[in-house]
């Protein structure tokens, strides 16, 4: 990447910035010790007064000025400079963290560019890693870029929406809603004290299922959608739901009655004409959206609730969905069978989409 290129060289440095107080400049530009050019100092200027503050107007000019002073790239001292810049910019989005969720994505960006500034700093580059999450969600159009909860319609099924997003994806996604989302959708505390079984009574059976892997009260229910053998797994809810445009989100519940020693793929085929009772093949004129679980399904603790999730784009009708799940091996692939019709999938009904 052209921006910020000469950031390769900046551990040699990184010591340099050390105990710097990010509200001072970063560097003398009346003095100018050490002679950098003009643009250089224009652009130093402009960040510590405030007048350079948008992420894209900020790569453009480094990106700029490297363009035209490409020795500054080899320039020890200069990295030096950059350095402190990276801690301005970590500052900024500190301080940004602590107005909440409304400022996220802004704080994403500047983590971005401390992290590209201060390449030799572990923890400011797992900070990034862990707001970069929401900048993704942003771009997932899951929230909106200026989402605010305390100002919007937004009721316990929105909460848990924008949760599941959260949880039910990587580890990087579960830490950053434990530690930024649910403390202020919550009020500050967890779900499992704030939400009590009078609120979740109208709740779906798919939004009861994640909350008990919140721990949270919920109605009690009773639910099997579907019992699969050998080994034995019930399929207790599931939901497809529009998130926007062409996008959906899978929910898959399962709830194992024995250990599972295989990490399964599961199995989520949409039928383009007509309904199937096979896997699809290049002939059966099915869409497959296979995909593995982010926690696997070896870690699946038996009759316990654990969840599939998976977003995907499809442009389509409402139809009955086929979901399943198989161990892919290198010489075959074997199906974990419908109890009951001895099946690979089962047929989901078509109300099994649901809107947002």
């Amino acid at each position: 990447m052209r921006l910020f290129a000469m950031i390769t060289l900046a551990s040699a440095v990184l010591a340099s910035s050390c105990g710097y107080n990010p509200d001072r400049p970063a560097y003398d530009t009346t003095l100018n010790p050490d002679g950098y050019p003009i643009a250089a100092l224009k652009l130093i200027d402009r960040i510590d007064n405030g007048q350079l503050v948008e992420f894209d107007s900020i790569t453009a000019a480094f990106g700029d000025l490297y363009t035209t002073n490409a020795e500054l790239l080899d320039d020890p001292r200069w990295l030096a400079v950059v350095e402190r810049i990276g801690a301005k910019f970590r500052s900024q989005a500190d301080r940004w963290v602590k107005e909440g969720i409304p400022s996220y994505l802004k704080a994403a960006r500047y983590y971005s560019l401390a992290a590209l500034a201060r390449p030799g700093d572990d923890r400011l580059r797992e900070r990034h890693q862990l707001f970069a999450v929401w900048e993704h969600a942003v771009t997932d159009s899951i929230v909106a870029p200026n989402f605010d909860p305390q100002k919007s319609a937004f009721d316990l099924r929105g909460r848990l929406a924008l949760l599941k997003y959260f949880m039910l994806g990587d580890s990087l996604h579960r830490d950053f809603a434990q530690d930024y989302i649910i403390p202020q959708l919550f009020g500050g505390r967890a779900p499992d004290r704030v939400l009590n079984p009078s609120l979740t009574r109208d709740l779906s059976i798919a939004d009861k299922c994640f909350l008990e892997m919140l721990g949270a009260k919920h109605e009690p229910f009773e639910s099997r959608i579907a019992a699969f053998t050998e080994p034995r797994i019930d399929l207790v809810a599931a939901q497809i739901v529009h998130q926007h445009d062409d996008w959906y989100a899978a929910e898959l519940y399962f709830v194992p009655q024995e250990s599972l020693k295989v990490n399964y793929t599961v199995a989520l085929e949409i039928p383009t004409s007509g309904s199937q009772k096979e896997p699809a093949t290049a002939l059966s004129r099915a869409l497959a959206f296979d995909f593995h679980p982010d926690l696997p399904t070896s870690h699946w603790r038996a009759n316990q609730m654990a969840a599939a999730y998976r977003r995907f784009r499809y442009i389509g009708p409402a139809q009955p969905v086929l979901v399943g799940l198989y161990d892919d091996r290198p010489d075959s692939t074997r199906y974990v069978r419908v109890q009951e019709s001895g099946e690979p999938l089962f047929t989901l009904p078509v109300t099994v989409f649901v809107a947002r």
